[in-house]
């Protein structure tokens, strides 16, 4: 039985075992010399944050456009190392994390608290935040100093 896998197990562990179809295996422990298998995560993208530039030439090129929410500091980890394109901190924050009924409750200090979160977790997508419900339906003006506010929190 020689195949691609056979092949790298047996250059990965040299000396672990003769061949995948041997009887007689040593097993991986640190006690015998042999290397345990590395485990790891699937390897993390190139570190370059995505931009509203980048995102244009994706859409240029034709490219997909990927966008996960999360809320929180291990999610934002996880999304980066994905690769994901765009993190979105939604106001469903409410439901999903703070078990509110609807989106309504959410304020812009809890909005904020998770999107610094959010923010510590990745550095690679570009992070969108909700404005939750009130924080803008007065007037423009409002609308920019809360948008502001996330920016400089």
């Amino acid at each position: 039985m020689h195949n691609v896998f056979s092949t790298y197990f047996r250059a990965s562990f040299p000396g672990s075992c003769r061949s995948l179809t041997a009887k007689r295996c040593r097993p991986f422990s640190s006690g015998n010399g042999v290397p345990k298998p590395k485990i790891t995560s699937a390897p993390a993208p190139p570190h370059k944050t995505i931009t509203i530039r980048t995102l244009l030439n994706k859409k240029r090129k034709g490219e997909k456009i990927s966008m996960v929410t999360a809320y929180d500091y291990p999610s934002a980890v996880h999304v980066d190392k994905a690769g994901i394109d765009i993190l979105l901190v939604g106001d469903s924050v409410g439901m999903v994390e703070l078990g509110y009924d609807t989106t309504l409750p959410v304020t812009m200090d809890e909005m904020i608290h998770h999107c610094k979160a959010v923010t510590r977790g990745c550095r690679r997508p570009l992070i969108v935040s909700d404005l939750p419900f009130g924080s803008f339906e007065a007037s423009p003006v409002q609308a920019i100093q809360n948008a502001s506010r996330i920016l400089k929190e």
